[in-house]
């Protein structure tokens, strides 16, 4: 099964640099190693969704606590999610965590980094980062499409904090209504010729 047919276009910005099989193997693996897992409703999409149940079942695996992936998006316009972050230090990760950084701050959040997550490759050297420092953050949010899927695993379970992977709702919060997904895998396209 190819689970990337029909997602070319948007792979690079995803994220998804490098070996296909290397990426299939590490999400895969990152997959059964958490706890809260987003995955698409017949109702929020009918084809991804048998895909998901499709690869689930060739994993023999289903997990245990299951959500949406676009849980993210109500979370970020919750005046609660707000609060909450608050009371912790934050971490955001992404292409546009410096981008988001003042919104957060005119929120009353107190972000401690922001780090960049361009691809496969960055994701080592951007965990061994954030363990370093885990002292000094409490909550990381991702926004960098497979990277965020593969590291927020790996740096919940060795740092055991919370890790968030954002998706995009990080780019709502900082577009807003003008949020166009399509729009930012073209300006994106373009600007890596």
């Amino acid at each position: 099964m190819h689970y990337q047919e029909g997602l070319d276009y948007c792979a690079t910005y995803n994220g998804a640099t490098g070996n296909p099989k290397r990426i299939k193997e590490l999400v895969i693996r990152s997959l059964k190693s958490t706890k809260v897992i987003g995955l698409l409703s017949k109702e929020e999409h009918d084809y991804f969704h048998n895909e998901t149940v499709r690869l689930l079942t060739s994993l023999n695996y289903m997990p245990k606590y299951i959500c949406s992936p676009f849980i993210t998006h109500p979370m970020s316009k919750s005046d609660e999610f707000w609060e909450l972050l608050k009371t912790v230090n934050v971490v955001l990760v992404g292409r546009r965590a410096k981008e988001a950084e003042p919104v957060f701050q005119n929120r009353g959040v107190n972000i401690v980094e922001t780090l960049k997550l361009e691809g496969i490759d960055q994701i080592l050297s951007v965990q061994k980062q954030l363990e370093s420092k885990k002292d000094q953050w409490d909550l990381a949010i991702l926004a960098a499409g497979v990277p965020a899927t593969i590291l927020a695993e790996r740096l919940a379970n060795s740092t055991n904090h919370v890790v968030i992977d954002f998706g995009h709702a990080l780019d709502v919060i900082i577009d807003g209504s003008k949020f166009d997904f399509d729009r930012l895998v073209e300006d994106f396209n373009e600007n890596s010729i």
